[in-house]
């Protein structure tokens, strides 16, 4: 098999020995590694693990093997997809492979986080080793992901009349895992980043508990504690070397806002106000997200104004009898932030199609500016959309 790596680059010839599929993606990654050292030194563990988990979706899908002789491979291995097909595709194969609904297919990849792992999963044990998939310390999960709220009266009402309203900081959103001695800490993308958040490993080791999954961000503080940019956090989030010095450069301040197992006892399925209980049992108060019960509009427009006065987003308003959805979003949590509205108009648009007017392809967005006296561009539109909505501002420009 090959494949085609960049201009200027001989194709990549990937010889799958027949002792079976696990055997011929450990042969086929080994090969991509030696083919591409320099692209993959630095990713880390996690490109390995999708680059088999990409190439056991190849095996297992026959009609996949054509793009082992293009570059879509490389481009999903690397990182460089960017239309969205990189995990969706992975796990519908699987599911097509393995004859097994794709949505529970989903599920356990939430939780196991692992597309490899899936794989093996539910080709070697099916429905019931996917039921099974469950939280497994040391191993990320997908988070529960919140809506946008623009009027809180439609928060209340969504949450039953009161709601658990806490700060929304402008951090990295963490993980922390511990099981016994050993402890990891991954990002929101599940990406491993213990080693540059050595204060944070202590941190976990110094709770009573022994075992136990933790979430919430981490924010840089200036001296006297209060946030810095996003800019300067990934400063620090990324850093591999001198880290000591840099933690002196910029200190992290953790804020925590959920517990999702502890000794043995699995909270995803507690409502939240359990797992805020434990979760106020087992850490220390200066470490928890600024939070308060809210049941009227007033308390939470007072409570977002302090927030925003600290240096933060906004608010994250949660419901108090919401289990942890992992690797979902809806309507248990909200994120509530203040917004300026522009008017914007859209403009260069290219043609998918010359010949048919039928799509507006990739356009720009401009806000005009009164004393320039012309349109500045703010940002790309990458899907193209249907004409027929656009005929009134479109008419004519082509």
């Amino acid at each position: 098999m090959y494949l085609m790596g960049e201009e200027g680059k001989p194709p990549l010839q990937m010889s799958l020995p027949q002792a079976g599929m696990h055997a011929g993606a450990e042969a086929a990654v080994s090969s991509l590694i030696a083919h591409y050292p320099r692209e993959i030194e630095g990713l880390g563990q996690k490109v390995v693990v999708n680059m088999q988990a990409c190439i056991v979706w190849i095996l297992m899908n026959e009609q996949a093997m054509p793009i082992l002789h293009g570059d879509i491979l490389r481009r999903i291995v690397f990182g460089e997809m960017r239309i969205g097909v990189n995990e969706g595709v992975m796990l519908e194969g699987i599911a097509e492979a393995a004859d097994l609904p794709a949505e529970n297919v989903r599920t356990a990849h939430m939780f196991l986080g692992d597309l490899g792992r899936v794989a093996e999963i539910a080709l070697s044990e099916g429905l019931p080793g996917l039921r099974s998939a469950g939280l497994r310390l040391l191993s990320p999960v997908k988070p529960m992901l919140a809506e946008m709220a623009e009027d809180p009266d439609d928060v209340l009402t969504e949450h039953g009349g009161e709601t658990a309203i806490e700060f929304k900081l402008d951090g990295a959103r963490i993980q922390i895992h511990r099981d016994g001695d050993a402890v990891r800490i991954f990002s929101r993308r599940l990406t491993d980043v213990t080693d540059s958040l050595p204060e944070l490993v202590a941190f976990a080791k110094s709770l009573p508990a022994s075992r136990f999954l933790l979430e919430g961000e981490v924010v840089a503080v200036d001296h006297g504690g209060r946030p810095l940019p996003f800019q300067d956090l990934m400063r620090r989030f990324r850093r591999v070397h001198g880290i000591e010095e840099a933690s002196r450069e910029i200190p992290l301040k953790l804020f925590l806002f959920d517990l999702l197992t502890v000794d043995g006892r699995d909270l995803v399925d507690a409502p939240y106000r359990e797992r805020w209980s434990r979760l106020e049992a087992l850490v220390p108060r200066d470490v928890l997200t600024p939070r308060t019960i809210a049941r009227t509009k007033g308390e939470i427009e007072a409570f977002l104004q302090r927030s925003l006065e600290e240096g933060h987003e906004g608010l994250m308003a949660k419901a108090l009898d919401a289990p942890y959805s992992v690797g979902k979003r809806g309507k248990k949590w909200f994120k509530i932030k203040p917004a300026d509205r522009l008017d914007l108009d859209g403009t260069l648009h290219d043609m998918n199609d010359p010949d048919a007017l039928e799509h507006v392809g990739m356009g720009v967005v401009a806000l005009f500016s009164d004393d320039a006296h012309y349109f500045m561009p703010i940002r790309r539109t990458p899907t193209p959309v249907s004409y027929s909505p656009l005929t009134l501002p479109t008419r004519g420009l082509f």
